[in-house]
């Protein structure tokens, strides 16, 4: 079987032999059974339902492979609507697409990562408001139905549970890499298991490729040094490591790639014009990958998924994260927003976690990139 392994593994299967990351080729079969999986296990489609998938020129080939084979299960009610390149950028959100997804079943939507927010806030939204199943894939390539989609979620399930109670309950979790990180912190209690298996019983979507546990670190008790080139989200990889120092967990200095940081400053900006430096940007987010299938590339979406990586991210909590925090407990501080506009994750792809319980014991999660579990 293969699997994506680590992010240092960056290589994928073709026909019995391994090629490098930059050949992009997997084989048929497996991008196959992948649109099978997301169909069938994920979504939990069955002949009666209606699908509407929504995508841009981009998205038309994967979004071909998952057409084939809702066409073998039997899955006839299933409605393509391409996104004009001509009328972005997207301004309002068309209300015939609204109707046309407050009616369906379940909603997959290909997102091009620099395309904005507009349709994809919307479309999340109509789904939520009518009970519709929905996922998006960023940056759209066939090769995810092959790779991360195609994972044996039991497995991952199994990993990102293990990973989350492991982290969750701990003393200290102490994060380091040969570049330069060092950051010391613990993590709210509360935690989210981001598996399709699971997903349904939390909320009702998610994207692909699925497994991470996504957590919040206690800001007050996070403090130390992160370098990384990235990639983050909206903004790329750096051509050096950008360094960014926390106190409490706030930026209190930044060093490294100026390039990266004027993207990095330009998106938040388009978020939020409020926001005129680095400097006292709170950590919003850690999250540990748990996809062996998963394999490592610039897609910050992808990327968080692979096993032994790690993302944080600057800004807000995630939304879907508080607003189940403030479901189980009203007063719960990780539920609270402190009022940022965005949410920036950014990746450490070859940490070193170690993990120290409430009686001292260590646990090392991931060595230079490799889950241990």
């Amino acid at each position: 079987m293969f699997r994506g392994g680590t992010a240092n593994s960056n290589q994928l299967l073709r026909g019995g032999a391994m090629y490098d990351e930059g050949s992009n080729e997997v084989p048929r079969s497996m991008i196959l059974e992948g649109a099978r999986k997301l169909l069938l296990e994920s979504l939990h489609l069955s002949k009666e339902d209606e699908l509407v998938i929504v995508t841009p020129d981009r998205g038309l080939r994967m979004t071909e492979y998952i057409l084939k084979v809702s066409k073998e299960l039997g899955i006839d009610n299933t409605l393509i609507v391409k996104l004009p390149e001509l009328l972005r950028p997207y301004r309002t959100f068309p209300d015939t697409l609204r109707r046309m997804i407050s009616k369906a079943d379940a909603v997959i939507l290909m997102l091009e990562r620099m395309s904005g927010s507009i349709i994809a806030d919307s479309i999340q939204s109509v789904c939520d408001e009518n009970s519709v199943k929905y996922t998006y894939v960023v940056d759209p390539e066939p090769r995810y139905l092959g790779t991360g989609i195609n994972a044996d979620y039991a497995v991952v399930e199994e990993k990102t549970m293990r990973i989350g109670g492991l982290c969750s309950s701990a003393k200290e979790i102490h994060l380091t890499s040969r570049i330069g990180s060092n950051v010391r912190f613990t993590s709210f209690d509360f935690w989210v298991p981001c598996v399709p298996e699971l997903t349904p019983r939390i909320k009702i979507w998610n994207q692909h490729p699925e497994g991470e546990a996504q957590m919040c670190p206690v800001e007050e008790t996070f403090t130390g040094r992160i370098v990384t080139r990235g990639p983050f989200r909206y903004a790329g990889q750096g051509l050096k490591p950008i360094i960014l120092d926390y106190d409490k967990g706030q930026i209190v200095n930044v060093e490294g790639d100026a390039g990266l940081q004027n993207d990095i400053m330009r998106r938040i900006k388009e978020l939020d014009d409020t926001v005129d430096s680095l400097i006292g940007v709170y950590v919003g987010e850690f999250a540990v990958g748990s996809n062996d299938w998963a394999v490592f590339d610039d897609n910050v979406s992808n990327c968080e998924k692979v096993s032994g990586t790690v993302h944080f991210a600057m800004g807000s909590r995630d939304k879907s994260y508080m607003e189940k925090c403030r479901q189980l407990d009203p007063e719960h501080p990780a539920g609270k927003h402190r009022g940022e506009k965005y949410h920036l994750d950014y990746m450490i792809p070859t940490p070193t976690l170690v993990v120290t319980d409430q009686n001292g014991q260590e646990t090392t999660l991931i060595e230079e990139g490799h889950l241990l579990i």
